[in-house]
């Protein structure tokens, strides 16, 4: 781990081994910070482009995730935190404070590009809410054609059942009047299979028939018209309505409608507080770098790069010096340039 976080810091290892513990601390520090950037980037960006795989049910009113985009997603969050990790490492690595200063601009910047997604996911249920309330208002006009198709059919069907229901009961009465003649409870006061008996009977078999004939109406209604009805009513909605997008930027736009809604006020400081939350979060490094002494780090490094420098050019005015003599040896030899020398002069140049 401790290599991971000197990698991230763009530590020079060797150098470091000879700090103290403080600079050691610092320099962790500063790879720790580029590490969580790295894991909030992946998480930020994988959520925006799992956002290009959203679909909506219409009919459930639901937002789902295509199966596609939980491959596609974790791959390109992948890619997108190894450059934020490697714009970070440039950050940290500033060798002064003007430097630090520069890139401070940068690392909000990034702050906002890594807060933005996060923002949205975390307010992700009201957000959502928003858009679908949008698309209801959208589709208000096929909504009603749609509802008013599928109410005439209920109330056929209603009608249906409701004849239905009617024959039954006179079917009931009649067989409860039969009852009673046989018993001598009934209107003719006789016992026995009479006129008014037999007029009951007759009914009842009507009515009988009417409920097997409404029943049958309701099966083929229910079978065919019915399912059918709902199936075109369904089409038709589907086919006329205004789609609704589920990605970042209609979450996004839907976020500033929350906000410009909310006469109290919460929603644009809740906003406003995670993004500068993250922005926070990035500049840290660089306001460390800017108001924190040097280490003994920086220190061995910047002495470490001015003697390479004093060392460069020292080489170089050796090998200015010598060329001048290599130089005197060609001319003695009529201006032609022997191998053996070329090569040598090469050889002091470069080494």
């Amino acid at each position: 781990m401790r290599k991971l976080l000197l990698f991230l810091s763009k530590t020079d290892t060797d150098i470091y081994e000879k700090c103290p513990k403080s600079a050691k601390d610092t320099q962790l520090g500063f790879g720790l910070f580029v590490l969580l950037t790295g894991i909030l980037a992946f998480c930020s960006g994988t959520y925006a482009i799992l956002n290009m795989f959203t679909e909506f049910d219409w009919k459930t009113e639901t937002v789902r995730f295509n199966n596609l985009g939980f491959i596609v997603a974790p791959l390109l969050g992948t890619f997108y935190a190894l450059m934020i990790i490697a714009i970070d490492r440039e950050v940290v690595a500033a060798k002064s404070k003007a430097t630090a200063v520069s890139r401070l601009c940068l690392a909000i910047v990034i702050g906002v590009i890594v807060a933005i997604p996060i923002e949205l996911k975390l307010l992700e249920g009201r957000i959502e809410k928003q858009l679908i309330q949008n698309y209801k208002s959208e589709n208000l006009q096929e909504t009603s054609k749609k509802e008013t198709a599928i109410n005439k059919l209920d109330e056929k069907r209603s009608l249906l059942e409701q004849k239905i229901e009617t024959s039954q009961k006179e079917v009931e009465s009649w067989s409860k009047l039969m009852t009673e003649e046989l018993a001598g409870g009934g209107i003719s006061g006789k016992k026995g299979e009479g006129k008014v008996y037999r007029d009951a009977k007759r009914n009842m078999e009507l009515h009988i028939t009417a409920v097997k004939s409404a029943q049958t109406q309701l099966d083929n209604f229910l079978k065919y018209d019915y399912t059918k009805g709902r199936d075109l009513a369904g089409k038709n909605y589907e086919q006329q309505q205004v789609g609704q997008q589920f990605d970042l930027l209609s979450k996004f736009q839907a976020l500033h409608q929350i906000v410009e809604e909310d006469e109290t006020g919460s929603t644009w400081w809740m906003s406003w507080g995670i993004r500068i939350l993250f922005v926070l979060f990035e500049i840290i490094p660089s306001l460390i770098k800017i108001m924190t002494s040097p280490t003994e780090y920086d220190a061995l490094i910047e002495a470490r790069r001015r003697m390479n420098i004093q060392l460069t050019n020292a080489r170089a005015n050796e090998a200015l010096d010598n060329l001048e003599t290599d130089i005197d040896l060609i001319l003695k030899n009529k201006g032609h340039v022997p191998l053996p020398y070329m090569k040598e002069i090469e050889n002091r140049i470069m080494t």
